[in-house]
Formats: C-alpha cells, structure tokens, sequence
C-alpha cells in the first residue's frame, strides 16, 4: 500500500507517474478512474502538482496561462480546468490559495473586445454553477477594496448580457464571504456593491445579502433603505442579525458541488498512486511508446507523447544564448523523449560557437527516435505530420538529414534518410524530396535525381524546375532546358542573377523580400551543383546573357 512506500521512493514514484501519464496519455487513461485524465492526462503534469499541494513554487504566470481561453485551454479541457482552479482556490496552504486568487482575478477582465476567460471556461465547462463559488474564494483569499472592481464590473457585465441570475447567484456568494469575515472596513468597492444591489431589480433575498453586509460594514443609511425593500421574512432574518449576529443563509443555492468535485479530484489522485506503482515497476516496456491509430498492411502510427509546447517556448524566450542551451540541456537530460529539444539545441549550440556539438545532438536524437520506431512490427507504415504528437518526430528526422547534407556532406546517408522520411510521410510535410533532390545533385547522381524529378511532375517551384533544366541541359535537351528555365524565371526573376553573385557579399537578415531569399537559398544550395558540370553551367551563363 502507499504506506509501506518510503519518503524517497514515493517522490520518484510520482515523478515517474507524471512522466507516464504525460508520455502514454492513451495508456493511463484506459485504466485510470473517471478522474485521472484531470489529475495526470490533461491538464499539465506541473498544474496538477500544484493543485494538488505537491509543487508549490510555481509561477502565477504559468498557472494564468493554463486557465486562458487558448488553443492549450481547449487542449486540456474546461472541466479539467475548473476543477483545478477549485483545487487551487480551496487549497489547505493559504500561499497556495492567494496565488490561485490571483490568477483567477485576473482572468476577470472582460471588455468590448474580448469575453472574461473565466467565464469561457465555466461555461464550456460540465461543472455546473462555480462561478460563484470561484467569485468568492477570490474574495476571501484577496482584498476586496481591489479584487471588488473587476469582480463587479465582471457581474455588470452578466446583467448586461441579460444573464441576471448568474449575476445575483455572484452577489450572494460574495455576500456569503464577505459576512464570514470577522469585521468588514468601508471600501469603495463595498459601496459599490451595496448601492448596485439598491438599484437593482431583484428578489428579497438577494436584498437581504447586501443588507446584511451594508449593516455589518458600517452603512446604516444604506441598509437601512434595502431593510424597507425586504420580505416580511427576511425582515425577521435581517432583525435577528442585529441583535445577535447570526447570519443567515444567505446562498441561493448549494454551491458545495464543485468543492466536492475538487476533493474529489485530490483523492482520485491518491487513489491512483497505487495503479502508477504497478506501472513504474513495468515503465521501460510502456514509456515512450507509439499507438497504431489504423491497423493494415502499412499502419498509421502515431506517437503518444504530446509536445511540451508551452514549456518549450519559455525556453526559447530565454534572452542569454549561454543560459538558454544550458536550459534546454537540463529539459532534455529530465525528458529525453521530447525530440523538439534536440533541434533546437543544435541551434542553440550553432548560435554559441559549439558546432561540434551540433552533430553529437542530432545523432543522440535520431538513434533514440530509430530505437523507438525500430519497434514497429510493419515494415511499412505511415507518420502523418497533421498529427500534433508526430510534428516533433518528423522534423527532428529532416533537420538530421539537412545537417547531413549541408554540414557533414555525407550526402549518402542524408539520401537514406530522407528516403526514409518520404516513406513514412507520404504528403511530404517536411519537404523531404527537396533535400533528397540536392543530395542527389551533390552526389551527381543525376540518372536517379532525373527519376525523382519525373516522379514528382506537379512539382513547380524553383528548385524542380531548375532541376530539370539543368537535366535538359546535361542531356542536349536544350529546347526543353530553355523551357523549364523560362518558367523558374517567371516563378522567381532572381534565381539565375544570384546563382552568380558573390555570396560572401550577400547578407540574409537584409534581405527582405520572399524572392531575394528564396534565390539566395538556391544559390547557396546549387551553385556548386551548376559549377560541377561546364556544359550545364556555360549554358546557364549563355542564357543570362541573351536574356
């Protein structure tokens, strides 16, 4: 059971369950409870932690950005979310609390641009009535004087929006809070509060919550006028407060749900640890692995770690080149399987003078991502690059092979390579059939370069049709290598001039328009391919001229 489990070994026990729900979401999910995909499977891994008391230094900006109505809100989920954010409102630590306050309140804001984000996620959401149970635990973890603005200018706007009885549910919740405190100072926002309610058509009830707060706060004038708009019976309740200071209940309804459901939620979370245990002890056949989404001769696969998009783009957001790598170093040494990091700590190596290391990078990469397809059955099968999780792996496979063709030169093993790639990604996303096409140029393997350029005749962008006229070209084709030439022109006016310009003269981040660096990209691509063959080259040089 957990309490047989020692203090060490339970800490790398949930690490390792995190990595595994994050890794094999399809996995944990098939045999976890109802609630596990909350905890492990869709909401990030560091927010469940900290929802969850496990993980309490964690940025309020990174917990804001979870709650967003983004595309990685839609991706973890509303309820998901909700639910956490109750986690974190309800939390037993009061720093935990305040933070998650925080967040919230500024998930308020709503203007004529953009709807509240808290209200998206409620209202996309299958927990039902949190609004004002979230409303006030922001009010009970912050001060209200400042968190009373955007919260009641986020109730105006639900009146506004025709959507009176969310508002006055709010208002009541509020209330509730705000006559739990032990004594409540005049504010501004209190005020505001109070006259919104008298001016308001609304039931007595709701009169009565801010009756109640006016009189304990110190506005007598102004209880005393939503005393006279009271219901005989909230009349009795509102007399019995002042002389014995009871309050009455005050909520329209039981709002307890969501609190149960985020309890819930903590206790699915032990609840589960058991099952993690069972599956650490089986973790090196389980974590990573590859899902067959359509079975057959050549199935289509897909990889079952989503990319750490948000984590990722903070470390590319780090300004220090140095302190960036270092970074992206440690990110890999912990998740190994995040093959995005591999391509950029080749560049970030590049971008710091350690081009030694470039190689090394790309070559642990690929060998880990050859180890992991190599388990495959099938000897064919597809990798489709519209598939979130599958983007990583592809792109990880074209910069190898671009590196081997460009930096290495090793043009035979860059040709297998992306070979391989046109296989698996048969749309091509990560245009593998340029560089293989360069390769075999380089290689002056110009009978099979002369094949994949006829393979792909619906390809008409510069580096295809420059292709086949230089083929035309070499072949005493000329008419046909006249052709192809006038059609790259039209395509592109620049490819030939910068075919023969001096490239060390030629400053990329200058060059500002889509032609201009296109041409310069071919340049640097062909050029030598163009020089390695007089008869293809003398008759490019004719052709400038006459042109």
């Amino acid at each position: 059971t957990d309490s047989d489990i020692e203090d060490s070994e339970e800490k790398e026990l949930e690490y390792q369950a995190v990595r595994l729900a994050k890794y094999c979401p399809r996995f944990y999910l098939q045999y976890g409870n109802p609630y596990s995909d909350v905890v492990f499977g869709l909401i990030e891994p560091m927010v469940a932690h900290y929802a969850l008391g496990l993980k309490k230094n964690v940025e309020v900006s990174l917990l804001q950005y979870i709650f967003e109505d983004t595309h990685a809100g839609l991706m973890a989920g509303y309820g998901a979310s909700v639910l956490a954010l109750i986690c974190l409102l309800v939390n037993k630590d009061q720093q935990i609390r305040r933070k998650a306050a925080t967040v919230a309140e500024n998930l308020l804001e709503w203007s004529e641009d953009q709807v509240s984000p808290l209200y998206i996620i409620v209202k996309n959401s299958i927990v039902d009535d949190s609004l004002p149970l979230i409303l006030g635990e922001i009010v009970r973890n912050t001060d209200f004087s400042h968190s009373g603005r955007p919260i009641m200018k986020f109730i105006r706007t639900l009146l506004k929006n025709k959507e009176k009885k969310e508002a006055t549910d709010i208002v009541c919740g509020v209330c509730s809070v705000l006559l739990d405190e032990e004594s409540l100072e005049k504010s501004e926002s209190l005020e505001e509060l109070v006259s919104f309610v008298t001016e308001l058509k609304t039931d007595s009830h709701t009169r009565l919550a801010a009756a109640l707060v006016a009189e304990k706060a110190g506005y007598s004038s102004k209880a005393k006028l939503l005393y006279e708009m009271l219901s005989k019976a909230d009349h009795k309740r509102f007399d019995r407060f002042v002389s014995d200071s009871k309050v009455p209940p005050v909520l329209s309804k039981d709002l307890s749900l969501s609190t149960e459901m985020a309890r819930l939620l903590e206790r699915a979370y032990h609840s589960t640890k058991y099952l993690h245990k069972i599956i650490f002890e089986e973790r090196k056949t389980l974590l990573p692995g590859l899902t067959v989404l359509r079975s057959g001769d050549s199935p289509t696969i897909e990889y079952n770690l989503p990319p750490g998009n948000y984590r990722l783009m903070r470390l590319t957001s780090i300004p220090d080149s140095s302190e960036r790598v270092v970074r992206m170093e440690n990110a890999l040494a912990r998740d190994p399987y995040e093959f995005r990091l591999y391509s950029m700590l080749a560049n970030g190596y590049t971008e710091i003078g350690l081009d030694n290391k470039c190689q090394y990078i790309l070559e642990a990469g690929y060998s880990k991502l050859e180890t992991l397809l190599g388990e495959i059955e099938s000897e064919s099968y597809s990798l489709e690059y519209d598939r979130a999780n599958n983007k990583p792996l592809l792109d990880l496979i074209v910069d190898y092979a671009d590196f081997l063709r460009i930096r290495v030169g090793d043009q035979t093993r860059a040709i297998e390579t992306y070979e391989m790639l046109l296989e698996i990604d048969r749309e091509d996303d990560v245009h593998a059939k340029h560089g293989l096409l360069n390769s075999l140029f380089r290689q002056k393997n110009f009978m099979k370069a002369e094949k994949l350029l006829e393979r792909y005749l619906e390809e008409e962008d510069v580096d295809f049709l420059m292709g086949r006229a230089f083929i035309s070209a070499i072949r005493n084709r000329k008419q046909d290598a006249n052709i192809y030439l006038l059609r790259a022109l039209r395509t592109n006016p620049l490819i030939v001039e910068m075919l023969f310009r001096d490239m060390g003269s030629v400053k990329f981040e200058e060059l500002k328009e889509d032609d201009e660096r296109e041409a310069a990209m071919y340049a640097l691509d062909y050029r030598q391919v163009w020089e390695s063959s007089p008869k293809a080259y003398n008759w490019l040089k004719t052709r400038r001229i006459s042109d």
